[in-house]
């Protein structure tokens, strides 16, 4: 995984901004799943799935597609096929 310097979008920013402020050691959050393809590689639908001591990690690609196909829904094939056109484009 690797750290993102992508700017988070409203309410997330401002909500990591309070939660970063209450923590007194750092913290990692290691995110995956529909969050990290709707956010950090586009994919076009929501989900419900982040300073200074707060740190955000992703899933590469890869890795994000090989944990959505362990599951195997309609939904995680449809997003790792547009993750598939978003990183060919």
């Amino acid at each position: 995984m690797s750290a993102t310097s992508r700017e988070l979008p409203a309410p997330w920013r401002a909500f990591l901004a309070d939660v970063d402020r209450g923590l007194t050691n750092p913290v990692e959050i290691h995110c995956l799943g529909g969050f990290v393809a709707a956010f950090y590689y586009d994919l076009p639908r929501p989900t419900n799935d982040l300073f200074r001591r707060l740190r955000l990690f992703a899933l590469d690609p890869h890795d994000l597609a090989l944990s959505k196909l362990v599951r195997n829904s309609p939904i995680d094939r449809e997003d790792v096929a547009q993750l598939a056109r978003a990183r060919s484009a």
